[in-house]
C-alpha cells in the first residue's frame, strides 16, 4: 500500500483503524473490508509535519505551473541558451 495517513479518504477506514493499533514491524490480524480480506504489516511510523504557507508557496506555484504546461518539459532550451556542453553521448543536432 505504501504510506497512508489517518485522513486519507482513498484508503478503507478498516485499514486506518488496524494500522493505528499496530506496533512497528508487526502484522495485523485478518481485516475484513468491502473488497475481501487483508493483512497489514507496519514497517515504520512517521510523524506528520505541518508547514506555514510561506514555507511552501514557491513549491505550490511551481507544481501548478508544471501541471498547466501542455508540452513535454525539456532542458534543451536552457542548454542551448547557456551553451551547455553535453558530456553523456552525442548532443542533439540543432
Amino acid at each position: 500500500m505504501g504510506y497512508i495517513s489517518q485522513d486519507n479518504e482513498q484508503v478503507s477506514k478498516e485499514y486506518i483503524t488496524a494500522a493505528e493499533k499496530l506496533k512497528v514491524k508487526k502484522w495485523s490480524d485478518a481485516i475484513q473490508t468491502e473488497d475481501g480480506w487483508a493483512v497489514l504489516y507496519l514497517h515504520e511510523r512517521i510523524e506528520g509535519k505541518q508547514y506555514e504557507y510561506e514555507e511552501v508557496k514557491d513549491k505550490i506555484h511551481r507544481q501548478i505551473a508544471l501541471e498547466q504546461i501542455q508540452a513535454p518539459v525539456s532542458g534543451k532550451i536552457f542548454w542551448d541558451e547557456f551553451d551547455v556542453e553535453w558530456f553523456y553521448g552525442l548532443k542533439e543536432e540543432k
